[in-house]
């Protein structure tokens, strides 16, 4: 594999060691192992990207170790930093067991399932910052510490969002993705 096929495969993806996943730079979330999953994530998803770089990714994710939506290893019950390559998202914990959701009813539904919960016990979970590694029906959320400007504690309030995308995105990710943009165009022109 050479350093050129390399250098374009991570402009669409980042590899994370420390969970053994590839996660696709544009959709924030980890893609499923396996040549043919990560080359049609971009055949399907991406359908701007070319043949050239669909192979130049698949080649260089072979060579990784791979982890299935099985095998990462999720944070339970511990709020960790947030890993800055996924998405954030707004989401719910249960007081009473770590749970983590995303939606309000699925929330409700565990406090009732599990804990007895009723109305007017009053509410039962916090708001949260959240993460998962895979957007599927196995997904498995944890709860991420967010600190910026010299702010030491999450904010719960939902009036102005400040860790709102457009300010978490680093110029770093703001340059790569100009670049990626203006590859894609410069391959479609070239078609």
């Amino acid at each position: 594999m050479s350093d050129r096929e390399v250098v374009i495969a991570k402009r669409y993806v980042t590899y994370l060691p420390e969970h053994a996943v590839v996660i696709c730079r544009k959709c924030k979330y980890a893609l499923h192992p396996g040549r043919r999953s990560i080359r049609e994530h971009f055949y399907t998803i991406h359908k701007a990207t070319t043949k050239a770089i669909r192979k130049s990714i698949s080649k260089y994710t072979e060579k990784l170790s791979l982890n299935g939506v099985k095998d990462v290893m999720t944070p339970l019950n511990n709020t960790v930093d947030r890993i800055a390559e996924l998405e954030i998202c707004k989401g719910l914990e249960c007081n009473a067991c770590g749970y983590v959701s995303k939606a309000r009813k699925t929330m409700m539904d565990h406090c009732y399932e599990s804990h007895s919960y009723v109305l007017s016990k009053g509410i039962q979970w916090s708001r949260r910052r959240i993460q998962t590694f895979f957007p599927n029906r196995e997904r498995k959320y944890f709860t991420v510490n967010i600190k910026h400007d010299g702010d030491e504690s999450d904010s719960d309030s939902d009036d102005e969002d400040p860790y709102d995308e457009n300010t978490t995105t680093s110029s770093l990710d703001r340059l790569l993705e100009a670049s990626l943009l203006e590859t894609e165009r410069r391959e479609e022109e070239r078609r």
